[in-house]
């Protein structure tokens, strides 16, 4: 069983969004992922596309117990800022503490950029 996911690549391997397909299909099927950490490389938030699907994997998550160890994402480039305050509310929900979180504002009025945030849980 796959449990933990470390993922880093270059921001030009999501263009196109074959990747951001490739990674839905890997968290919607891997529910028993524990420790997810991932390296999008200053990579644009594509509408929405990328902090969606991290959100529903949280939701299928926590739907189905299983309990994260560890959640990490670097380097979404403007992001819509209310998506970024419902991911964190979703690892809040879970009972996760936030351990690193850094935002830098975009240049585009309402985005964000991600450089990191990064959650725990205490064993």
């Amino acid at each position: 069983n796959l449990k933990n996911v470390f993922l880093e690549m270059p921001s030009e391997c999501w263009d196109g969004g074959e990747n951001i397909q490739a990674l839905s299909n890997l968290l919607r099927n891997k529910v028993e992922i524990t420790s997810l950490t991932i390296s999008f490389s200053c990579c644009p938030d594509r509408n929405g596309k990328i902090l969606g699907l991290l959100a529903d994997f949280l939701v299928q998550s926590n739907s189905n117990n299983v309990a994260l160890s560890r959640f990490s994402i670097f380097g979404i480039l403007n992001a819509d800022k209310s998506d970024v305050d419902g991911l964190k509310l979703l690892l809040d929900d879970a009972g996760m503490s936030c351990t690193k979180y850094l935002l830098r504002e975009s240049s585009i009025v309402g985005r964000t950029n991600v450089m990191i945030v990064e959650y725990s849980r205490e064993r």
